[in-house]
């Protein structure tokens, strides 16, 4: 019998079994076999980072129709994602962590329905922004904090409807 064998990227360190999502959720593993008596001789503390060692683990908790996002952790929904974390239903996203309904963007944190963006945190509907905080239906703006309803804005904040 061949054993085929994949290489995964894990969040875990090499002393520790990792499984992919088709072997942890397949049947070809017992659970209830890595369980252990309790030896009372032992500090609690102890048996549990052994029981820890032992256990595989998830070496990703994404789920759902992924296309070409095979690098993804805590994301669902997703196409031509790559290395990101807590991700929901994007299209060509790359180095971002808590995005949502975004296309073309990179390198973003904390951010909803954007597109074409770099480097935005915390920010909402902006559309080709680089470099924004905490700023939400901006266009073709650079470096701006706290604006809304911005449109070809540098340098910028706290402004509203502005251009």
């Amino acid at each position: 019998m061949r054993i085929m064998q994949e290489i995964l990227i894990s969040m875990y360190s090499d002393s520790i079994p990792v499984y992919c999502n088709n072997c942890w959720y397949g049947d070809k593993w017992d659970p209830l076999s890595y369980g252990k008596k309790y030896d009372f001789s032992k500090s609690f503390f102890i048996q549990l980072k052994e029981l820890f060692k032992t256990v595989p683990r998830l070496y990703s908790f994404a789920y759902g129709n992924l296309i070409n996002s095979d690098f993804i952790n805590f994301g669902t929904e997703n196409k031509n994602v790559y290395l990101s974390y807590s991700v929901v239903d994007c299209e060509d996203v790359m180095y971002s962590e808590n995005i949502d309904n975004s296309k073309n963007s990179f390198d973003n944190f904390s951010v909803t329905k954007i597109d074409g963006c770099s480097f935005n945190v915390d920010c909402e509907g902006n559309y080709n922004t680089h470099y924004a905080i905490q700023s939400n239906n901006c266009i073709d703006s650079y470096f701006v904090f706290d604006c809304m309803n911005c449109q070809n804005c540098c340098l910028s904040y706290n402004l509203r409807n502005q251009k």
